[in-house]
């Protein structure tokens, strides 16, 4: 099937016009302003770091409202089909077995080792743009850094934390360190 969406890859696309194709699942691959776009390949340090995030959002956000995804799609607009490394939506989609809509996110969070210039930028603003209300990246290419947007407007956040080392992560309640380390909590 890759050979066949590379061949399409130029074609413009909604999300509706890309189910009707019959290519609705695209593992690989995301649907980023109306192109179907190649996802970048992943290593140890962002795979682990996901894991972790997931482990500790799930833990947070694992209510009757709330649920936690590893790299599932988000329908931000007609042509945005962004799939994260960690969301948290609410339960409703997984209910009704589709693709959660952007107003029914909680949270979007991306591990960011070798795409900080697309994840600081592109998806940034599209997260905005679809009022997505808490924006994650984790820089682990060397800062090992947390960054969270908060209050979107137009194409950016009007709100940015750093949090580093010791300092608490939010809904989670441990400290940074501890969250990416997988040290039990105290």
């Amino acid at each position: 099937m890759t050979g066949v969406l590379e061949r399409f890859a130029g074609t413009e696309w909604t999300v509706d016009s890309l189910r009707r194709s019959g290519y609705g699942e695209l593992p690989g691959w995301e649907l980023l302003d109306g192109r179907l776009e190649k996802k970048m390949g992943k290593g140890f340090r962002h795979y682990n770091t996901t894991r972790l995030l997931h482990k500790a959002l799930d833990l947070a956000f694992g209510t009757p409202d709330w649920c936690t995804f590893f790299e599932a799609p988000i329908q931000l607009d007609p042509g945005n089909l962004p799939e994260p490394d960690v969301s948290v939506v609410s339960r409703r989609s997984l209910e009704e077995e589709r693709d959660a809509r952007a107003e029914e996110v909680r949270l979007v969070v991306e591990v960011s080792y070798t795409t900080q210039d697309d994840d600081f930028g592109h998806r940034l603003s599209r997260y905005a743009r679809a009022g997505i209300g808490e924006y994650w990246v984790v820089d682990v290419s060397a800062s090992g850094a947390l960054h969270i947007y908060t209050e979107p407007e137009g194409d950016g956040y009007l709100r940015h934390r750093l949090v580093v080392g010791d300092d608490e992560v939010p809904y989670v309640t441990r400290p940074l360190r501890s969250v990416l380390s997988d040290e039990p909590s105290t």
